[in-house]
């Protein structure tokens, strides 16, 4: 579509007029040329009030602002505000301040409405010097000067009080030391005066109105501001010069007439505070330049009215205002210029988004808008005009081409729209795709060849001009991507597209490649929300991301590098905009503001503006860099330019100074309760911290506070570390924590942004001491202390050496009576080992001879009376083995929950016999019939024994025994009282000690020796049992046990109870080990030799390498067994294969091959495992008993042994198995599985029933047959089924298919006889009823009418 736009050649009317209008506002107004932009300083930022009577800047570089309601001092970081207090001391006189002066030594003076009052920056504190209302106060000439009503009066070193009066009609107002050692006074009505160190006073200034302040500038002109006469010059030939309010020309006169005061900048300008406005008097031109508030301009005066001006030491010019706070500027710094707008369309809108800036002439930028079209921007005055039909348009990109003069324009849902700009014509193509809308919303133009690629959100097409056509570009890139931001095509012909992620489309190739974000690769793209492709003269791809800040592609590893704001000081990851500078500076705009990457080292700084201008959020932003260097930015509330070069020149020096301490989050002042500053921070050199002081901030601010932001600074602390810190951006402030005790050295540098040269540095030493502990006094303490207790250590040494000496016989002996109690008990059980061998030949010679019938009674005495020593032997080995026990701490006790009355009562019984044949009176008291407690009844029998024995062996015949039991809520007593020989006093404490022995004289009783471990014993067992055992005794009245038992289990470890279901077991052993006399049950070994045959004996395999104990076992074993010997496990194994015998009995310790080596070969080899063992052991342990029986052996037995009792326990086994293999024979009830003896065993059963069933309907299934599905010959099968079994594998056979036919007559009535003879495997019912009733004694047919009708 073609428009016309004849209405620019109005526009270019209109843009004359304003210009002619801007003129005449001038002329009215004055010359506003040169426009300055203001920073502010107001409520928000801490003023205590907006009226800034005066201003002041002391040495160390703060500012001091007057207000009507106190004192404010600025250091470029926080405002300490002054005001009255309640109390005088340390507080200003008044809080109108009115005039502030200093005289660079460390005070400072203040003119209150109440008098004069002395700051001392050193200390912090404030002085009241004059008490009474004054007009006006100044210092200079080393004095400090002040004038009430029409007299002078001078304070200094030499003098202080009156030096002078003027005129008496006059009131002074002002006051100034000047060159010359000269005074100007200024007064209300008189004029100004001029008085010379003479005190000789001339009136320089006659008859002019009131006079608000005097100023010298350098060429050593006075200035006079006055309230109604403007502004006097009196120069230094007493030439007087009078500016005025020129409303004709304001460019030759003051805004207003009323002139408050006036200031000189390093121009050498003259700056004049009126009433309406600032007004600078150029030096050159001797114009006058006018600045006052504007409307929408927050850079402009923030108030007309001014009421202070003074110039830093950094040139700034500070201005206080009457009811706008206090604003500042430096004349001399104009790097940054201002566009907002404000003159034209948009004084009274918002300012246009500016999408994009495109510099068109000298003077002449194009600004693309987001919703308010184009608009023709003159940088030079500042002037604008909008293209009417574009008006409202949202142009989201352009291309110029200047070969043409055309400017191609992207529109949002507008699609493409091209501006003639020499012919004025423009052309739309609204619809780039009629079918998709987005299509319309245009991101990117790019000339290509002879035609234009036009990016947009639904696809990148290809526009030619000539033919006003769009295509597809390509059909490939178009399956990848759509959605378009921004296009860029390399030097490799490859088309970059910035989109959801980002793409490379070879042109000619076609290769489409795509880059994503991948949050574990930190070198992938930074995130998929690419914004803007770039690539810079050094043909580097940049691409800009939405929260990922920017990549640098590298197309040899193809992946990124990338800068944000985690590893580079970008201070906002948003970035919408890239330009490359004239010097190869890349910039970046950002949400945050503007920064530029240094092409060197790909540094990231930040640009401050120098006089304060600071743009709102720049994303989506435009920027343009003209070829000389100038730049511009847009912003959301206006747009900056500046010359590069000017933002690279690194500042000026500056001082640094610590300005501020505190300590554990508290301020530290001069004098506080800490005590750590004696003088404010910035004049002290050395602090002391103790070790409660760990957190510590450093504030600091240099003599230059505008440009605090304009430096980076870097820190260390020596003492801690060389390394140099470089502090955040727009952090002023040093923290550190935590210090270990030690002397620091805390050093601050300012570093320039580009050059990185050092402009400032300070320091300040201190020292953290240690606590207490760790102080130089403590450790000549510890070192004291230390001393001491070597000392003491000595002294010790020497007595306790003097002490061993004097005990190291009586030790010696000691160690001799242990080590001799030790042997002993290591010999007795050593021994004790082996005498069970021997022991067991006696005691089995014995029985066997107790067995013969035909013995002479005589000689039937003297063999039990063997027995019975024997015996006694036996129980003195069984004794001695647990005591040691005892003594090495492993006796084991199970105890269980047991009714003691009738376990007590029971050994009472087996004495009463003896008690009987030794006439003494024994017997039994209880005071109740059940008393529960916990105990092992087998340990707690031998103690009871043991006391009962001895009451037996100590009393004489007519003698009195008594065991009696009592209880209460926490305890049993029971009580073995005897009335014997009794034990003498010093024999009592003796009696429980190992081998101990009461000597009895001749005429005692007749008794046995013992070992001396009886009561020792007992007196272990009842340890374990945690009880007490205590005695009464007197010589020849007897003695009295009393056993004392807790009640409960508490006092028994877990590992130490044995819960049992019948708290009334008892097992009590035989008494004939504990007494002799007693007689030997005879039995008979053997049974009468008529009873058997030999060809139906058992046979029998022992195993022992003792000959004369395997004799003695062959002899015992021989009338009842088949007896087969061996002498060690090596051949007792192979005899064990070679001739199945029914049972092994076999020594456990042999040479060659151990019993429980061997046992465990017999129960692990198949053909043998059926085989009972039984092992014999001359270890009684019970560990050891478990052991063998989990090596497989089915009984163990201790040596020595009852022949009796061996033979008995061997037939058992024999015949029990016997027993079981004919039930499982006879019976239906028991299955294969409860004939074997271990899991071998059972294994093999199941598989042969299983063989069995499968086959069992094959009347053809022999022992063949049964043999191959078994895997073994012929003879291995017979064995083993026969060694289980007792049946032959036939027999077997014939057993499972008869218990099969139980099973199917109960449960398959409906089943005759001869289908379960089929069924079975029997080819004629008539042998299968046979076979049946020779193994059930019942016909098939009986069997079956039998149990159904039970």
């Amino acid at each position: 579509m073609h428009i016309d736009l004849r209405d620019l050649s109005l526009c270019k009317h209109l843009k004359i007029v304003s210009s002619i209008f801007i003129v005449w506002i001038n002329i009215l107004c004055g010359y506003s040329g040169n426009e300055l932009y203001f920073s502010k300083i107001g409520i928000e930022e801490g003023l205590s009030q907006l009226s800034v009577m005066t201003i002041f800047q002391d040495e160390l570089g703060n500012m001091w602002f007057g207000t009507r309601e106190g004192l404010n001092i600025y250091d470029g970081n926080t405002i300490k505000i002054l005001q009255p207090k309640g109390k005088p001391e340390n507080s200003l006189s008044g809080n109108l301040i009115k005039e502030i002066s200093g005289d660079s030594q460390g005070s400072v003076f203040i003119h209150t409405q109440n008098g004069i009052d002395q700051y001392d920056l050193t200390s912090g504190t404030i002085t009241h010097l004059i008490t009474v209302q004054i007009n006006a106060m100044n210092y200079g000439n080393n004095r400090l000067w002040y004038a009430k009503d029409n007299k002078i009066f001078v304070i200094d070193s030499k003098q202080t009080g009156f030096f002078c009066e003027i005129d008496h009609q006059a009131q002074i107002t002002a006051i100034l030391p000047v060159s010359g050692n000269r005074l100007l006074v200024g007064t209300i009505a008189s004029g100004v005066f001029s008085i010379d160190q003479n005190k000789n006073v001339k009136r320089v200034l006659p008859g002019c109105s009131r006079v608000a302040s005097i100023f010298e500038d350098s060429e050593k002109n006075a200035w006079i501001s006055t309230w109604e006469n403007g502004l006097y010059k009196i120069t230094a030939n007493n030439t007087i010069v009078n500016y005025r309010q020129n409303l004709k020309d304001p460019s030759k006169g003051l805004s207003s007439d009323f002139v408050r005061t006036v200031c000189e900048d390093d121009n050498g300008n003259i700056w004049i505070g009126t009433k309406q406005g600032l007004n600078k008097l150029d030096k050159a031109s001797s114009l006058f330049y006018h600045y006052s508030p504007e409307i929408n301009d927050d850079k402009s005066l923030s108030n007309e009215s001014v009421w202070s001006l003074y110039k830093d030491n950094h040139g700034n010019l500070w201005i206080g205002t009457y009811f706008g706070g206090v604003n500042y500027f430096n004349p001399k710094s104009d790097s940054f210029t201002f566009h907002n707008l404000t003159s034209g369309s948009f004084a009274n809108r918002p300012f246009p988004i500016i999408s994009q800036i495109i510099p068109y002439e000298a003077n002449t930028t194009f600004l693309c808008t987001e919703g308010d079209g184009l608009i023709l921007y003159n940088t030079e005055n500042k002037t604008y005009s909008e293209i009417p039909a574009l008006k409202n348009d949202n142009i989201k990109t352009a291309w110029l081409d200047r070969d043409n003069n055309l400017l191609f324009l992207g529109l949002h849902l507008g699609g493409l729209c091209i501006l003639d700009i020499k012919n004025k014509g423009l052309k739309r193509y609204s619809h780039i795709r009629a079918d998709l809308d987005q299509s319309n919303i245009v991101r990117r133009i790019l000339p290509w060849r002879d035609k234009y690629l036009i990016a947009t959100y639904n696809g990148l097409y290809l526009f030619d001009k000539e033919k006003e056509t769009f295509s597809v570009f390509s059909e490939d890139l178009h399956q990848h991507v759509t959605f378009f931001v921004d296009i860029i095509i390399d030097k490799q012909s490859n088309l970059w597209v910035a989109s959801r992620g980002v793409f490379k489309y070879n042109i000619q190739t076609k290769e489409i490649r795509q880059f994503f974000h991948d949050p574990y690769d930190d070198r992938s793209l930074s995130n998929i929300n690419a914004t803007k492709l770039y690539i810079d003269s050094k043909d580097r791809l940049w691409i800009a991301t939405s929260g990922g800040g920017v990549n640098l592609y590298n197309y040899d590893s193809m992946d990124f590098l990338r800068f944000t704001s985690q590893n580079t000081s970008l201070k906002n990851d948003y970035v919408s905009n890239i330009a490359e500078s004239p010097l190869g500076y890349l910039y970046l705009t950002t949400t945050r503001g503007l920064s530029y990457i240094n092409p060197e080292n790909n540094e990231v700084i930040n640009v401050v503006s120098n006089d304060g201008i600071t743009l709102n959020s720049l994303f989506n932003g435009g920027i343009a860099i003209k070829p000389d260097g100038e730049i511009y930015v847009a912003g959301m509330n206006g747009m900056v330019s500046f010359y590069e070069q000017e933002i690279l020149e690194d500042l000026k020096p500056v001082d640094l100074y610590f300005a501020n301490l505190w300590v554990n989050n508290r301020e530290v002042t001069p004098n506080d309760h800490t005590g750590l500053l004696k003088e404010t921070l910035p004049f002290t050199h050395r602090l002391k911290f103790n070790h409660r002081q760990s957190i510590l901030k450093f504030e600091f601010s240099s003599d230059n506070i505008t440009a605090l932001d304009k430096y980076h600074y870097q820190y260390r602390v020596k003492g801690m570390s060389n390394e140099w810190v470089t502090l955040r951006e727009g952090l002023h402030e040093i923290n550190l924590m935590n210090l270990d005790a030690g002397n620091f050295l805390l050093e601050l540098k300012a570093v320039t942004l580009n050059s990185k040269a050092t402009a400032g540095s300070t320091s300040i030493a201190f020292r953290v001491t240690p606590p207490f502990y760790r102080s130089a006094l403590a450790y000549i303490l510890y070192l004291l202390g230390g001393v001491s207790l070597i000392w003491l250590y000595v002294r010790y040494i020497k007595n306790k050496i003097r002490l061993e000496s004097s005990l190291e016989y009586e030790k010696k002996e000691k160690e001799h009576i242990e080590e001799v109690n030790q042997s002993k008990i290591r010999f007795f059980t050593n021994i004790s080992h082996e005498f069970r061998t021997p022991l067991t030949l006696i005691s089995s010679q014995v029985d066997m001879l107790l067995q013969q019938k035909k013995l002479q009674p005589s000689i039937i005495k003297r063999i039990e009376s063997i027995s019975r020593n024997t015996a006694l032997l036996t129980s003195l080995i069984n004794e001695l083995l647990d005591f040691r026990k005892i003594d090495n701490e492993k006796l084991a006790i199970k105890a269980g929950e047991y009714n003691i009355v009738p376990f007590l009562y029971e050994i009472y019984t087996s004495f009463e016999e003896y008690a009987d044949a030794q006439k003494i009176d024994f017997s039994f008291h209880t005071t109740d019939d059940a008393i529960l407690l916990w105990y092992d009844q087998s340990q707690m029998q031998k103690v009871f024994f043991n006391l009962i024995s001895n009451a037996f062996k100590y009393t004489p015949k007519g003698g009195r025994i008594t065991l009696s039991i009592t209880q209460d809520n926490k305890r049993v007593r029971i009580s073995v009282k005897d009335s014997g020989i009794g034990i003498a006093s010093e024999n009592r404490d003796k009696i429980f000690d190992q081998f101990y022995q009461i000597v009895t004289g001749e005429d005692s009783v007749n008794i046995l020796p013992g070992t001396g471990l009886g009561l020792a014993l007992t007196k272990g067992i009842l340890d374990a049992h945690h009880a007490e055992i205590t005695l009464e005794s007197e010589v020849n009245k007897g003695s009295n046990f009393e056993v004392m038992l807790l009640k409960g289990s508490a006092h028994f470890a877990e590992n130490e109870k044995n819960v049992l279901e019948n708290r009334d077991d008892i097992s009590i052993q035989e008494i004939k080990n504990y007494l002799p006399g007693t007689s030997h049950d005879r039995e008979l070994l053997h049974p009468d030799k008529k009873t058997g045959k030999q060809e139906s004996k058992n046979r029998i395999l022992i195993v022992e390498d003792n000959e004369e104990l395997l004799h003695v076992l062959h002899h015992v074993f021989d009338p009842l067994y088949h007896v087969i010997t061996a002498t060690d496990g090596e051949e007792g194994l192979a005899k064990t294969i070679e001739n199945q015998p029914d049972i092994v009995l076999s020594d456990l310790m042999m040479p060659h091959m151990s019993g429980s080596e061997m046992c465990l070969k017999i129960k692990t080899n198949f053909a043998v495992c059926h085989i009972p063992v039984v092992l014999l052991t001359a270890q009684t342990a019970v560990e050891s008993n478990i052991e063998s029986l989990k090596l497989g052996a089915d009984d163990y037995i201790t040596k020595p042994f009852d022949v009796s009792v061996l033979l008995a326990r061997c037939n058992n086994l024999v015949n029990g198995r016997k027993l079981l293999q004919e039930r499982f024979a006879k019976s239906t009830d028991v299955g294969t599985y409860s004939i074997a003896s271990n899991d071998m065993d059972r294994n093999f059963l199941e598989k042969a029933n299983k063989v069995i069933e499968d086959n069992i309907a094959n009347p053809d299934f022999g022992i063949n047959e049964f043999s191959k599905e078994m895997n073994l010959g012929r003879t291995s099968l017979f064995n083993k089924i026969k060694g289980i079994t007792g049946q032959t594998p036939n027999e077997f056979i014939l057993t499972i298919k008869m218990k099969r036919a139980t099973f199917l007559l109960i449960n398959n009535p409906e089943l005759n006889i001869s289908d379960i003879t089929y069924r079975l495997g029997f080819n004629s019912p008539k042998y299968f009823s046979k076979c049946f009733k020779d193994q059930f004694g019942l016909t098939p047919s009986d069997y079956k009418s039998l149990h159904i009708q039970d």
